[in-house]
């Protein structure tokens, strides 16, 4: 009787298959892959499992993210595709081994799978996660003594400047505009890093590596420059910054 209870439960709950979970691995690091499979874990009433799982691929993602940024650049490019499929053809090996087979009796039994827009939406908060911390971390290496940050709306966008270089008045300014021109919203929180050389302003973001080859985002680029200009009366040079490459990164906010 309690099997038949514990298999009904099974088929009211969703999970994933094991191609989502590869999916989500190479689009969206191992975390995404761990959360697919620790989800899974919870809806098979395995639930000693489900923390196990989470420790390790974030452990997993922490070591991918380091062994990553030190790779030389000469390798970044063959980099960015070989170690996602690395990372997605383990995580479907081991979902295979560990849920393989529930996850085909839970298809069989007319069980209901997560689709693929769900799938899509974990993916892009998990990158929006993972580069909000790198950035933040970048912040607090690279910054010196007298960097500070502004935070602001509800989801706290985070505008960090030299104190030495810009006034607070000007930092409050910029980030008027930011609001203004979109790069700052209340649905999603975005770090800005704001430099002053002279009467010239420039102000660094992070972006997914390759958008500067998007004709279309070089375009909103330019027209955000052109805005940020308008409203600052002055000359502003907009850095992106791919968050795949750390040193790019840190030559990005070092603005060198």
């Amino acid at each position: 009787m309690e099997t038949q209870v514990s298999e009904n439960v099974e088929i009211k709950r969703k999970i994933y298959r094991e191609k989502s979970i590869w999916v989500g691995t190479m689009l969206g690091s191992p975390l995404v892959g761990g959360y697919m499979m620790a989800s899974n874990f919870r809806a098979f009433n395995e639930k000693s499992k489900v923390g196990q799982t989470w420790i390790i691929s974030v452990l997993i993602t922490v070591v991918a993210l380091y062994l990553a940024s030190l790779i030389p650049d000469s390798f970044s490019r063959l980099a960015n595709f070989l170690v996602p499929s690395i990372n997605a053809g383990i995580a479907a090996v081991i979902a295979n081994k560990l849920q393989g087979d529930r996850i085909a009796e839970h298809i069989r039994q007319g069980g209901k799978i997560f689709s693929g827009w769900r799938v899509f939406l974990i993916t892009v908060i998990a990158v929006a996660a993972i580069l909000t911390v790198i950035f933040g971390f970048l912040f607090l290496v690279v910054g010196s003594q007298e960097m500070s940050c502004n935070y602001y709306g509800p989801v706290q966008n985070e505008l960090c400047y030299n104190e030495s270089e810009v006034s607070q008045a000007e930092v409050d300014r910029m980030s008027h505009y930011l609001y203004s021109t979109g790069v700052f919203t209340d649905d999603q929180m975005m770090s800005v890093l704001m430099e002053k050389s002279g009467d010239t302003y420039s102000i660094s973001m992070m972006f997914n590596d390759g958008v500067e080859k998007d004709p279309d985002f070089v375009m909103m680029v330019e027209y955000l420059r052109q805005d940020l200009e308008k409203g600052m009366q002055s000359p502003v040079f907009v850095n992106i910054c791919a968050p795949d490459d750390v040193s790019d990164v840190r030559m990005c906010v070092d603005g060198k």
